[in-house]
């Protein structure tokens, strides 16, 4: 059962923990996946290996359930999985095996390192999705709220509740992309704003009022249980989404983020000027 597993979640270190490449490009899900789906095989293997010894049956008679090892069709053959975690000893003091310990890997043998030209097959897996938004723009301060956001990804999901996480942190954090993170330059060269005073972050006020989530369940033959990674892709699609919205709400194409309240209000100034009469007109 899932409450006899627990997780080794210490501070990593080299001189305790296998080497990895790391969990760039989203691939923890699916590598990591991997290498504890055949630990689980090999760890597996084991228990019927001393579990055919037992009985003296064929390991490919030995099935692992229940917290048990047991006989197919006999059930009331069976050992409990702790009693062969060191091995096993028989009542007369004999021994066999030893302690059962998974071991599993995962290196990506699709993928390549790009060249000069950007040539290659850098990826493992590719999650689709897509992302949408609803916008209110107030034309005399530029601002841009954001009533509701969605966002549809293809993959199945292994734990919904860290989806779900990836997914609101995701739409947050590339909508505040798209609004208003930047990293602006004086002449020469200076940071203007280096600190979160007057580099501008999301606060609650500004999150979507509404947002939704969803998961289409299409998984990948190789990926375990079928997911994929989606960490980046949660964040990716909303500049683009935004941009796409003001275009439809405005008529102006902006080509580069953020969407701040003076880029709206010089862009309107500039290409629709008819929409700050119209609306004198009626303030009027």
């Amino acid at each position: 059962p899932i409450e006899k597993v627990n997780v080794y979640n210490l501070p990593r270190s080299t001189a305790s923990t296998a080497y990895d490449w790391g969990t760039y490009a989203s691939r923890a899900l699916f590598a990591g996946g991997q290498a504890i789906l055949r630990a689980i095989e090999d760890l597996k293997s084991q228990i019927r290996k001393v579990a055919a010894h037992v009985f003296k049956v064929s390991e490919d008679e030995i099935e692992v359930k229940e917290g048990k090892a047991k006989v197919k069709g006999m059930p009331w053959l069976s050992v409990e999985l702790k009693d062969l975690a060191l091995g096993y000893t028989h009542p007369d003091g004999r021994a066999f095996y030893g302690p059962l310990i998974g071991r599993g890997s995962h290196v990506p043998d699709v993928t390549t390192a790009l060249d000069e030209f950007g040539r290659g097959n850098p990826w493992m897996f590719i999650t689709f999705g897509t992302a949408a938004v609803e916008i209110e723009v107030d034309l005399l301060t530029g601002r841009i709220s954001v009533p509701k956001a969605v966002i549809v990804v293809d993959t199945p999901v292994v734990n919904p509740v860290l989806a779900l996480g990836q997914g609101y942190g995701g739409t947050v954090m590339g909508t505040n992309i798209g609004l208003r993170e930047e990293i602006k330059f004086d002449e020469r060269g200076r940071i203007l704003n280096p600190n979160f005073t007057d580099y501008k972050l999301a606060r609650v006020k500004d999150i979507p009022e509404e947002i939704r989530i969803e998961f289409l369940g299409y998984g990948q033959r190789n990926a375990p249980y079928g997911a994929k990674g989606i960490g980046e892709l949660m964040m990716v699609g909303w500049p683009a989404a935004l941009a796409n919205a003001v275009a439809r709400a405005l008529g102006i194409r902006f080509r580069s983020p953020p969407l701040s309240p003076e880029r709206i209000v010089e862009a309107v100034k500039k290409h629709r000027p008819e929409l700050l009469e119209r609306l004198k007109g009626v303030k009027g």
